[in-house]
């Protein structure tokens, strides 16, 4: 659950700072040119990272599928262990 809560974490700081960023161009006291062009590169910028943000999302759902056979393979461990030093003790 938590690569899920990092995952949305991440996603909704990368729009939130794209919101924001967009917000101070066009709030700032430029001229409208200069503020398109801004816009223009801040928006090629954005998608270059989509492609990268999209392997990020299917690596968080790989993972929380994978998550319940990690966790019962950990889960076994110890027992292995305890298993494997008692019979060293015989």
């Amino acid at each position: 659950m938590s690569a899920k809560r990092n995952l949305t974490f991440y996603a909704t700081a990368l729009i939130g700072t794209a919101l924001g960023t967009a917000a101070g161009l066009l709030l700032a006291p430029k001229s409208g040119e200069d503020t398109r062009k801004k816009l223009k590169r801040m928006a090629g910028e954005i998608s270059e990272q989509f492609p990268s943000m999209e392997d990020l999302r299917l690596k968080g759902r790989q993972v929380l599928k994978n998550a319940p056979d990690l966790i019962a393979s950990r889960r076994k461990r110890p027992s292995n262990i305890i298993q494997l030093y008692r019979e060293k003790e015989d």
